[in-house]
C-alpha cells in the first residue's frame, strides 16, 4: 500500500521561534526581497526598503552554494505556499519571464518564474533565479504590459546582482545569515503582517547605509527594467501608470489592510514622476494585449474566485450580461472555469460550447472541453478528444497530463505511465506528476516504483523527510535486482545530502 496517497498534498504553514529569529536578523541585513509600491507622502517612504535577491554570477555564491540554496528555497516555497503547477497557466508565466530574461543584458542567467496562489498583492525573488508573482497582483493589472513591468524589474535585480552586492556592503556571508535570508522572504511572502512587523522591530544603526543602497538599487532596477521591457516589445509607458495605481490602492487601505506590494518597496512622487520622465523619451507603443494575457488573467480570477463562487459567478455573469470585459471569449472563458470549480457542469458546458463555436482549434479551448468531460466521467470521450488534439499540439504538457488522468482513470494504468512519464520528462519539478506516476505503478502491481515516484512526489513538494522514508521503504521491497536498489541507493544518498544542506541553511 503506498502511503499518504489517499489525499492531495496541500501546502502547510511552518515556523519555529529560532527560524525567526534568523529571519529578524536576516531583515536587519536587508537581505529580504519583494517589490511593491506606496502612495507619495506616505510614512512607508521613510522606511527601509530591503533589496531583492536573485541568482548571481559574483563570487559571493558558488555555482553549487547558488543550486543548493536555490533548491532548498524551492522547497520552502513549496511546502509552505501554493505553487499553481497548472500546465496552462504555468506555461503563460514562464513565457513572459523567459521572454524579458532573454532580452537582459544577462540572458544566459538561470530563472525559475512561477504563480503562487495567493490574494496578496505581492511578486518576490529568491535565490537559484526563483520569481514568483502571486494571483492578487494579476488580479489587479489593468494590460498585459502592466504584468510585464514586475517581471521585468524583479528580472533587473538579478541581472544587476543586487543581492551579492548587497552581501559586499555587510559582513562575510555566514550560514545563519545564509539561513534568515531564505527564511524571511518565505516569512514575508506567506505571513505580509509578521514579516513587516520584523521589519520594523530590527531597524538598526546601519538603517541609512540600508536606505541609501537599497533606493540605489530601486532607481536601477527601474530604469533596466523599462528598457528590458522595450526590448521585449511591452509598452514602457504601463510602468508609471501602474506605479499610481499602487500608489491609489493605499489611499483606501488602513493599517493591517495594506497590501505587502506596498510595505516593502515604498515609491515616492519623485520616482513616479521619473518613470513617467523616462518613458516619454520613449516612442508610442502600439502592444496589444495577447489572447494568452487575456484568458490567463481571466483563470486567475477565476482561481481565485474558487473559494466562494457563489458571489463570483454573479460578479461574472453580471459583467458578461452588461459586456463591461475587456474580452468577451476570454471573459466567457474564466466563467467556465468558475462554474466547473463549482461543480455547475451544464452551465461550465454551455459556456465551453459557445468558445468551441467562436474558435474550435483554440488550444486553451480544447483543454477545457476536455477538463469537462473528465468531470462528467466521460473517459472515453475525454481520450479520444486528448488523442485528437495532440496531434495538432503534441508537445502541450496540459494535454499530455490529461490524457494521462483519463487513461488511468479509464482502467488503462499501463498506457497512462507511457504518458505520464513523457510529462514528467518535461516537468521534473512537478510534484503533481510523480504523484499520479506513483498511482500508476501501483496499479500496475509495482510497488518499489510507487515508493520510488511517491519519494520524487515528496522530494519537489518540499518534504525531503517522507522522500527519504518512500526511499528507504522502497529499498525494503522483495525482488530488488543490483541496478534497482543501486539506483535507490544513489538517490537516497542524494536526499540526505540535501536534507543536511536544508538543516545548515535552515538550522534544523
Amino acid at each position: 500500500m503506498i502511503s499518504q496517497f489517499t489525499s492531495t498534498w496541500r501546502p502547510t504553514i511552518w515556523w519555529t521561534s529560532a527560524l525567526l529569529q534568523r529571519i529578524q536578523y536576516a531583515i536587519a541585513l536587508g537581505c529580504v526581497v519583494l517589490v511593491g509600491t506606496a502612495a507619495a507622502g506616505s510614512s512607508f517612504a521613510a522606511e527601509i526598503r530591503l533589496p531583492d535577491m536573485g541568482a548571481s554570477a559574483s563570487n559571493v555564491f558558488s555555482p553549487e552554494l547558488d543550486r543548493r540554496v536555490g533548491a532548498a528555497f524551492m522547497r520552502q516555497i513549496r511546502r509552505n505556499m501554493n505553487v499553481i503547477d497548472d500546465p496552462e497557466m504555468r506555461a503563460y508565466v514562464r513565457s513572459m519571464g523567459l521572454k524579458l530574461a532573454s532580452n537582459s543584458n544577462n540572458a544566459g542567467l538561470r530563472f525559475n518564474f512561477f504563480l503562487v496562489e495567493n490574494p496578496v498583492i505581492n511578486a518576490f525573488a529568491g535565490p537559484g533565479g526563483n520569481i514568483a508573482v502571486n494571483s492578487g497582483l494579476v488580479k489587479i493589472t489593468d494590460s498585459e504590459s502592466e504584468l510585464a513591468s514586475v517581471f521585468a524589474h524583479e528580472i533587473s535585480h538579478v541581472t544587476q546582482r543586487h543581492l551579492p552586492r548587497a552581501f559586499e556592503r555587510q559582513a562575510q556571508l555566514s550560514t545563519p545569515t545564509m539561513a534568515a535570508m531564505v527564511g524571511a522572504i518565505i516569512l514575508a511572502a506567506v505571513n505580509p503582517q509578521a514579516g513587516q512587523a520584523a521589519l520594523m522591530g530590527v531597524q538598526g544603526a546601519s538603517a541609512q547605509m540600508q536606505i541609501d543602497f537599497t533606493r540605489a538599487n530601486e532607481k536601477e532596477a527601474d530604469r533596466v527594467g523599462v528598457q528590458l521591457m522595450q526590448r521585449s516589445g511591452y509598452d514602457p509607458h504601463a510602468v508609471p501608470g501602474f506605479f499610481s495605481k499602487m500608489a491609489d490602492a493605499s489611499k483606501y487601505s488602513r493599517g493591517n489592510d495594506i497590501p505587502e506590494f506596498l510595505l516593502t518597496h515604498p515609491v515616492t512622487s519623485s520616482r513616479i514622476s521619473e518613470a513617467q520622465s523616462r518613458v516619454e523619451k520613449l516612442p508610442k507603443s502600439t502592444y496589444r494585449d495577447s489572447l494568452g494575457y487575456l484568458h490567463f488573467a481571466a483563470r486567475v480570477r477565476a482561481t481565485m474566485g474558487s473559494k466562494l463562487p457563489g458571489k463570483m459567478i454573479k460578479d461574472f455573469k453580471k459583467k458578461l450580461e452588461t459586456g463591461n470585459y475587456p474580452d468577451e471569449a476570454a471573459h466567457r472563458y474564466g466563467y467556465a472555469y468558475l462554474l466547473l470549480s463549482a461543480n455547475q457542469l451544464s452551465a461550465a458546458a454551455e459556456q465551453n460550447r459557445w468558445l468551441l463555436n467562436y474558435a474550435a482549434d483554440y488550444m486553451p479551448y480544447r483543454v477545457l472541453n476536455i477538463r469537462l468531460k473528465l468531470a462528467k466521467r466521460e473517459f472515453t470521450a475525454a481520450i479520444t478528444a486528448t488523442t485528437n488534439s495532440l496531434e495538432l499540439f503534441p508537445q502541450n504538457n496540459a494535454l499530455i497530463l490529461l490524457l494521462a488522468e483519463a487513461l488511468f482513470l479509464n482502467n488503462q494504468p499501463g498506457r497512462a505511465g507511457v504518458v505520464i512519464d513523457r510529462f514528467i520528462s518535461n516537468n521534473i519539478e512537478i510534484p503533481g506528476g510523480y504523484q499520479l506516476r506513483a498511482r500508476i505503478a501501483a496499479a500496475n502491481g509495482r510497488a518499489i516504483e510507487a515508493y520510488q515516484m511517491e519519494a520524487e512526489y515528496h522530494y519537489w513538494g518540499g518534504y525531503l523527510q517522507q522522500g527519504i522514508a518512500a526511499l528507504r521503504e522502497a529499498a525494503r521491497q522483495d525482488g530488488l535486482d543490483f541496478i534497482t536498489l543501486s539506483k535507490i541507493e544513489n538517490r537516497l544518498r542524494f536526499f540526505q545530502s540535501e536534507l543536511a544542506a536544508e538543516n545548515e541553511i535552515f538550522g534544523g
